[in-house]
């Protein structure tokens, strides 16, 4: 995809969007980074490993192979362009006696305990049974 083409898309995405959605841009293909490399190289018309050494550094700090681009109770639904989908989320938003549950419990937290339990439990895995929050 050109740049020109990936900003017509954002563009387009924009003049769809409604208040609080999220979209996904199908981007095409992914490419590999030496492919494109390479292809610049010659786009010069020099030579890769010739002219210009190609350097593997290895993975850095926070980089990845592979990038999830949806959770997975999120789920993609079809727009009227077949390039742009809006993510949705399977389950149902938390009610809001279980946000105050959920605040409630958080806050108990961070008045009794230390600040390293206080952080797991913020970020501890939850999950919910009969609208019931279990720490896991």
């Amino acid at each position: 995809m050109t740049c020109t083409e990936a900003c017509g898309m954002v563009i387009l995405t924009a003049s769809l969007a409604e208040s609080g959605n999220i979209y996904l841009l199908d981007m095409g293909q992914p490419i590999r980074i030496v492919d494109l490399a390479s292809k610049m190289i010659q786009a010069q018309g020099l030579k890769a490993e010739v002219d210009i050494a190609i350097v593997y550094t290895g993975l850095r700090p926070g980089e990845r192979l592979h990038e999830l681009l949806i959770a997975p109770d999120e789920e993609l639904v079809a727009t009227s362009y077949d390039k742009i989908f809006c993510i949705t989320c399977k389950d149902p938003a938390p009610s809001r006696p279980m946000i105050a549950q959920w605040t409630q419990t958080l806050e108990m937290n961070l008045l009794n305990e230390s600040d390293e339990q206080a952080c797991y439990q913020l970020f501890s895995y939850m999950y919910c049974c009969n609208d019931v929050v279990v720490f896991k």
